[in-house]
């Protein structure tokens, strides 16, 4: 049996972490997806809430999901933003301590992001939204090798409008 592997993905909001989920799941095969997000809409009764309260439990669940599907033979795919060298830290311990080969797929910036962003925007304004967005790139931490991937892969996901 392969080794499951997880492919722990980075990049700014709309950047087409979630797109290019939907393409490898698509692809077949032992994988699964764990997307915090769609936690959180799932325990507030399929709306979208952030509840910094929740946030343990969203985690909790999220640590079982890869877990258990490791366990079972799966690989996994990480669909978060995972901006710092620290967020990314706490799922490649993890990840590798289960002995998954661990590979970053870096989802990087294009001047559609914010866009891209727009067309699902949770109730919240593009105004709101620009500035999340402006928050994140200055937090933006590029993935290295130094950080312990197997591999690191940059993709450039097309816009919404040229999918």
């Amino acid at each position: 049996m392969e080794r499951p592997k997880m492919f722990l993905l980075c990049g700014l909001i709309g950047s087409g972490k979630s797109y290019w989920s939907r393409i490898k799941l698509a692809a077949g095969g032992n994988i699964i997806c764990v997307n915090r997000d769609s936690l959180r809409t799932m325990i507030s009764g399929g709306v979208y809430v952030y509840n910094k309260r929740l946030e343990i439990v969203v985690k909790s669940m999220a640590v079982d999901c890869v877990v258990a599907a490791h366990d079972m033979g799966y690989s996994v795919i990480l669909d978060e933003t995972n901006l710092t060298v620290k967020k990314r830290s706490e799922w490649l311990s993890m990840a590798l301590a289960c002995g998954m080969e661990v590979i970053c797929v870096h989802c990087t910036e294009t001047v559609e992001n914010l866009a891209n962003r727009m067309t699902e925007p949770r109730g919240m304004p593009e105004a709101r939204w620009s500035a999340v967005l402006e928050g994140m790139r200055e937090s933006f931490e590029p993935p290295t090798m130094k950080e312990n991937f197997s591999r690191i892969e940059v993709v450039e996901i097309p816009p919404i409008g040229d999918r």
